[in-house]
């Protein structure tokens, strides 16, 4: 998964003031976690 799909929840963090905010990405891959992010499949929803 291309890093760019994270560059807006990492903006979002830094507008928070909190680098580790709980933050989750939906896409139509595996399962998995990366830069503090859950990373879901669509179809598990």
């Amino acid at each position: 998964m291309a890093s760019d799909f994270f560059r807006g929840l990492r903006f979002w963090r830094r507008l928070l003031g909190d680098d580790n905010a709980p933050a989750a990405l939906v896409y139509g891959g595996e399962r998995y976690f990366r830069e503090g992010v859950a990373v879901h499949p669509w179809h598990d929803l």
